[in-house]
């Protein structure tokens, strides 16, 4: 691994991290997330679950592991009530910096298992349009005064499509697709620079290049993040998962990836600290 890692990887953020307790098997609980992550020199971690908002186990690991920012999460998947603006906004008010779409209630995710789609979660109605309820969550963040970024989860490329265009032109600031590079995702790399130009950001994620995401060749990510543009790209492991390395390991590894692929520490400063801390709010408060 090249010598230059262990320097740039201080100051860098991971906006996509799964920590336990879970209902799934985590490789570390959230403190101890926070705790490797601190000890590397990084600047802040974002924690995520499928289950359950995580803004206020975020707060309380803050002041359990000081001198780290942790941040949380809201995703609209069934445990929570679905797509719930009441959720949304309760998660807002204790804290949350993301508000994701559905991930394993989604219906693109429930067609990728092989179960009916029609029994996930589909932002659209029956005329292809967004639901009423979706609407009213983007308005909820778009006029929600402090910082905070929503996020496409696990939906199809063209809900996607609609759904970032809207979220865009009713005033969400940040709009970020999700791993558009993983399989289950698989958005085209030509709606991604028309979704760039509007104003979208894109979480590349390291996941996906494990053999529980697909193995992906890494270099398809490389190539993407070239294609679509630094200034839209943010990096997260998406890690977390038992069999696959600590967070931390997989940061290095992405910056260790960059670098050998020719990208310059400025480049990687741009996707692991700059457009994490600008999407996200790291270092602003909510009021």
């Amino acid at each position: 691994m090249d010598e230059r890692v262990d320097e740039i990887i201080k100051g860098a953020y991971d906006c996509h991290i799964h920590g336990g307790p879970d209902v799934i098997p985590r490789k570390l609980d959230v403190v101890e997330v926070a705790r490797e992550a601190k000890e590397a020199g990084m600047a802040g971690v974002l924690l995520v679950s499928h289950v359950t908002n995580t803004a206020d186990e975020a707060a309380i690991v803050s002041k359990v592991v000081p001198g780290i920012e942790v941040l949380g999460i809201q995703v609209l998947n069934y445990y929570t009530g679905g797509l719930n603006p009441e959720a949304v906004t309760t998660a807002l008010k204790l804290g949350a910096r993301r508000i994701a779409m559905p991930s394993i209630s989604a219906a693109n995710h429930f067609e990728h298992e092989g179960k009916n789609p029609e029994d996930g979660i589909s932002v659209l109605d029956g005329k292809g349009e967004l639901k009423e309820v979706v609407l009213e969550i983007i308005n909820i963040v778009a006029d929600w005064e402090g910082p905070v970024a929503l996020t496409t989860g696990h939906l199809y490329p063209h809900e996607s499509e609609i759904f970032v265009s809207e979220a865009i032109k009713a005033g969400v600031k940040n709009v970020v697709v999700t791993h558009p590079e993983w399989n289950l995702v698989n958005m085209s790399v030509e709606l991604q620079k028309e979704l760039a130009k509007k104003g979208a950001y894109f979480e590349r994620c390291l996941y996906a290049t494990t053999e529980m995401g697909g193995n992906l060749d890494p270099q398809v990510v490389i190539d993407q993040i070239r294609e679509v543009g630094l200034e839209s790209t943010i990096f997260s492991t998406d890690f977390g998962q038992v069999p696959n390395p600590k967070p931390v390991d997989g940061m290095k590894s992405f910056i260790d990836l960059m670098l050998k692929s020719g990208f310059s520490e400025k480049d990687i400063d741009v996707v692991i600290k700059e457009n994490p801390k600008k999407v996200f709010g790291f270092g602003q408060d909510n009021e």
